[in-house]
């Protein structure tokens, strides 16, 4: 079984050069798959390198 790293909004914000507030707004659009635990957001790698490759999910 492997674990797949999980990002904070703020690490992947940095990581994709946006705003946090951008990707807040990603997220609950859909744009970019995470995953929310309580009140915060956690975004898996494999969601990052899907936006990478495919760019933003059509609304």
């Amino acid at each position: 079984m492997t674990v797949e790293k999980l990002y904070s909004k703020e690490e992947a914000a940095k990581i994709l050069s946006i705003s946090p507030i951008t990707l807040g707004d990603w997220l609950r659009k859909g744009k970019i798959r995470g995953v929310k635990l309580g009140r915060v957001w956690r975004i898996p790698e494999s969601a990052l390198e899907e936006l990478a490759r495919d760019g933003t999910r059509k609304e």
